[in-house]
């Protein structure tokens, strides 16, 4: 993952515009100092970077508190010539060059949408929007300059969470669905986040997935997970169309309404304290509004670890739906059955999604902790989820063919 220096982001962002901005919010003629300054936190993703803004204020008030730093996401406008992984560049066609601007574009803007919105709520627990702009097709740079969140840190996939933590984040899921249902939200809203298709399928790419079939579980043998990963080859290969629509018509055949969902429901996207208390939910630039389960079966996959991983997953999921009853007064948005069984015809893809993610990210999260034997527990947690996915993804395969036979 390339991280881009925080002076280059600085050099991204409208200086004039953003003290402004900040001036405003926080009712200030505190102006930024000489030394302000962007450091790198987190980048190299195809969408945005993420950095800490220090303004390092100067003329301020006597007894005038303000904030020393903050979260700023940028979005830069794609190039036609990309790194290709490999250490050289590859010039990408006109409409992969549109497609993926208009991609950033859209996740920009829907982000800024979704914070605005769930800003209003104090249950979401969204970091607060200090200053953005609305990303264009004449716009190089899109920005956000959001509340840091202290004392609380972003999860990662080695982390064992209580089920406290677990029970958390599912309760911050049913708001957001009961939210995304309510009047708040007008038509032209909802319609831009409204998509025909899951996102996160068409992110899988089957055929590309069945080319590099060998790459994807390269280094994958040890264990003893050799028939295992031999089993999962196989069921890869196995993948048609007719599994990709069986997900994307999942609300038409059950006859459900599409409910607003997160769209990256992952553990880096919780913040918690040392307690694992959930403190934040961030990165809403995939919010739409799509399938019950969706957030729900990303979720309890990441989360949910060790032994029975499975049947763990379908508690959970009734515990979901009896804070569904609850908080609407047994009036739910869809039943219990439709969720079950819209997670079980999801969950093949799901896993594959989450088992290649898992396996890509394992050394770079690995690298950033300290001590060996730190590390290795986290490659023994990262191990074992590993393969409860890989089972998962062969299991619901199998259940997914007979539904296809009967």
């Amino acid at each position: 993952m390339v991280v881009l220096p925080g002076s280059y982001l600085k050099s991204l962002l409208p200086a004039d515009g953003l003290e402004s901005a900040l001036q405003k919010k926080f009712n200030t003629d505190a102006r930024f100092g000489e030394e302000w300054r962007v450091e790198s936190h987190a980048g190299g993703y195809s969408l945005c970077s993420l950095g800490i803004l220090y303004p390092c204020w100067e003329g301020k008030r006597s007894g005038e508190e303000l904030e020393e730093y903050f979260f700023v996401k940028i979005v830069r406008r794609n190039e036609r010539m990309l790194e290709d992984g490999n250490g050289g560049r590859v010039e990408i066609t006109q409409e992969q060059f549109e497609r993926r601007n208009r991609r950033k574009r859209e996740q920009h803007n829907i982000e800024v949408l979704g914070l605005q919105l769930l800003n209003s709520k104090e249950e979401f627990m969204t970091p607060k929007i200090y200053a953005n702009n609305v990303l264009d097709e004449e716009s190089d740079v899109g920005y956000i300059v959001l509340q840091a969140i202290h004392n609380a840190r972003s999860l990662d996939i080695y982390d064992l969470m209580p089920d406290k933590t677990i029970i958390q984040a599912m309760k911050w899921l049913v708001r957001l669905q009961i939210f995304g249902a309510c009047d708040i939200l007008t038509e032209e809203k909802k319609k831009s986040m409204f998509r025909e298709k899951a996102d996160w399928v068409e992110l899988i790419s089957i055929q590309r997935l069945q080319r590099t079939i060998d790459r994807i579980f390269s280094g994958n043998m040890e264990n003893g997970r050799e028939d295992k990963v031999r089993r999962a080859k196989q069921t890869l290969l196995d993948l048609k169309k007719r599994d990709e629509d069986l997900v994307h018509n999942i609300d038409k055949d059950l006859g459900i309404e599409p409910v607003l969902c997160h769209g990256d429901m992952y553990s880096r996207n919780l913040m918690a304290d040392e307690n694992f208390d959930l403190k934040a939910v961030i990165d809403f630039q995939k919010l739409h509004y799509g399938n019950c389960a969706q957030d729900l079966t990303f979720l309890l996959f990441d989360l949910v670890k060790g032994k029975d991983k499975r049947s763990q997953i379908e508690r959970f999921i009734s515990i979901f739906y009896e804070m569904i009853l609850e908080e609407t007064n047994g009036h739910p948005l869809y039943s219990l059955d439709n969720l079950m069984e819209s997670h079980r015809r999801m969950a093949a893809l799901a896993a594959l999604f989450d088992a290649k993610c898992y396996w890509m990210q394992s050394e770079e999260v690995v690298e950033k902790l300290e001590g060996e034997e730190m590390q290795q527990q986290a490659l023994q947690t990262i191990s074992d989820q590993y393969d409860a996915l890989l089972e998962d993804f062969i299991f619901y395969h199998n259940e997914n063919q007979k539904r296809f036979e009967s």
